[in-house]
């Protein structure tokens, strides 16, 4: 909320600057009551510092080239600084503006100054340095967002949908002749001034930063193999978009500006009265697992002799994680299966899926955000499959530690197994980067026709004198087996010293333990609905 403040600000500091009050309204009502948009200063994520304060950067820029004050200079610089390490997404946006900074400071001839040195190159060693580490993400594949070759469907498509739940066509049609507006008026204005300096009017500068910014992230693509922005890492284009169309609107004939304005406010004030809520998030990237529902689990817990398992999704999982993180992990880790199968006591499902659960679950709770939380109609039986009891201490830094690994070996049915490991830690890595994991091998020896695993970093960051009982269920079998493997990957290979109590396999049996949901249903769901479900 602090970071709307300085984004407000901003944006009233730039409007000031303004003189027709249709692009001063214009800008007041994208930035400040886009809903979606508004979303990221209400969430403990980058995203709503990095807009806040690259606005603000924007602001003193404008000032800065002005009337050229040191001070504003050095606090673009920093409020730029800020922006990029909130927000890595920003690089390329940064290193562009500081170019425009030394072509401005070269052409006034105020560049080869002590000071203005002396920022320069802090300000680009610190830019180098958060490029550094975004060049480490790409070449660890941690950067995701924006795959896809195209660059429409990627970027502006899933900005529309992100920020405005639509990315129909007549929506998709006003913004490229928005943009190409933008585009038309640049041109033209610059090739009527006939001078480079006509970059560093507001009225051409962000334009010319918009347009700019789309060129050389398509180009980003298919010279260097860079992710185009998408969604929420493109809100910097968004922010840019709408500067640059309210400065175009100055230039335009009186009538026609007017006209413009009064449609596109007219049209964002609908969608954010439409969109504006006390509960909902836009995207559902941020939807979360109610406490209450938590709470239920651990009630539900508390009453059992054995412990429960949960099924979800890998979406999902991580907000169930989070919660039972803090609640001391007293409940099993919640499965993250991308297909729902009716085999766990508890399932944290989609209303949506109702027609498929419905036989076979009793539905507890639901959120405002489309899940529901559920309980069987009939209780698991499990039978004894195998079982170790004898206590067994682990130590060492080894990679994997091995509590059960069989070959060849036939159930007399496909249902699901359960494997459940007690294990009593003694002295750990903080945290301990680890899983335990469940494999069971495809008949022709071809790979893991199951392989289910629990983060132990999730339960604890400081594992040492603590004991877990936890569960791993697989999807349905095939009665022969290649192989079947209990074991702990120490993924960093570090020294530990914890106990292996027991463990236990059981096949589960009773209604519905093998149907599945499959998993292409929810990509149905949403060409109908025409909303994103997880």
């Amino acid at each position: 909320m602090l970071s709307f403040l300085v984004f407000a600000y901003a944006v009233l500091g730039i409007t000031s600057k303004i003189n027709k009050s249709g692009s001063r309204l214009l800008i007041i009502t994208f930035l400040l009551l886009t809903f979606n948009f508004l979303d990221f200063f209400e969430l403990c994520r980058g995203y709503g510092l990095s807009m806040a304060f690259l606005t603000l950067g924007f602001y003193y820029l404008l000032n800065y080239l002005n009337n050229r004050q040191p001070s504003e200079f050095m606090k673009t610089l920093f409020a730029l600084q800020m922006a990029l390490a909130a927000n890595l997404t920003l690089a390329m946006l940064v290193v562009i503006l500081t170019g425009v900074l030394l072509f401005f400071q070269w052409r006034q001839r105020l560049l080869f100054n002590l000071k203005v040195v002396f920022v320069h190159i802090l300000n680009i060693g610190l830019t180098g340095f958060w490029v550094k580490l975004l060049l480490h993400y790409k070449e660890a594949n941690l950067l995701d967002s924006g795959m896809g070759e195209d660059y429409w469907k990627v970027t502006f498509l899933s900005l529309l949908d992100f920020l405005y739940t639509s990315n129909q066509m007549w929506l998709q049609i006003s913004t490229i002749i928005l943009m190409a507006l933008i585009g038309t008026y640049f041109f033209r204005g610059m090739a009527a001034f006939k001078t480079i300096d006509a970059l560093f009017k507001p009225s051409y500068l962000f334009s010319f930063l918009f347009l700019l910014c789309v060129l050389i992230y398509f180009l980003l693509k298919k010279m260097a193999g860079i992710n185009y922005p998408e969604d929420r890492t493109g809100l910097f284009l968004f922010l840019l978009f709408v500067l640059a169309l309210a400065y175009t609107l100055e230039k335009i004939p009186e009538q026609l500006s007017g006209l413009l304005s009064v449609l596109l406010i007219a049209a964002i004030s609908v969608n954010s009265i439409k969109s504006a809520n006390l509960k909902n998030f836009g995207s559902y990237f941020y939807h979360t697992m109610p406490k209450q529902a938590y709470d239920y689990l651990v009630n539900e817990q508390s009453k059992s002799d054995t412990v429960l398992t949960i099924g979800g999704h890998r979406i999902r999982e991580l907000n169930f994680a989070f919660l039972n993180y803090r609640g001391n992990a007293v409940l099993n880790d919640m499965d993250g299966s991308e297909d729902m199968q009716m085999c766990y006591d508890y399932f944290y499902a989609l209303k949506e899926e109702k027609t498929y659960y419905n036989q076979y679950y009793d539905e507890i709770m639901a959120d405002d955000w489309s899940h529901v939380l559920l309980k069987r109609k009939q209780k698991l039986k499990r039978t004894l499959f195998l079982e170790g009891n004898k206590e067994i201490e682990f130590k060492g830094s080894s990679t994997y530690f091995d509590f059960l690994a069989i070959k060849d070996t036939s159930l007399n049915s496909c249902n699901p197994l359960e494997a459940e490991v007690k294990l009593s830690f003694t002295k750990m890595p903080k945290p301990f980067n680890a899983f335990l994991v469940f494999s069971v091998g495809k008949p022709d020896g071809s790979g893991d026709t199951c392989y289910k695993y629990i983060p132990l970093n999730m339960l604890a960051d400081d594992l040492d004198n603590k004991s877990f009982t936890l569960k791993l269920t697989s999807s349905s079998l095939p009665t022969k087996l290649k192989d079947l493997k209990i074991h702990i990957w120490n993924i960093d290979a570090k020294e530990v010293n914890f106990k292996l109590n027991y463990f236990k396999i059981h096949q589960l049996h009773g209604d519905g333990v093998n149907f599945k949901i499959p998993s292409n249903y929810r990509y149905l769901i949403e060409r109908f609905t025409q909303k994103p479900v997880l």
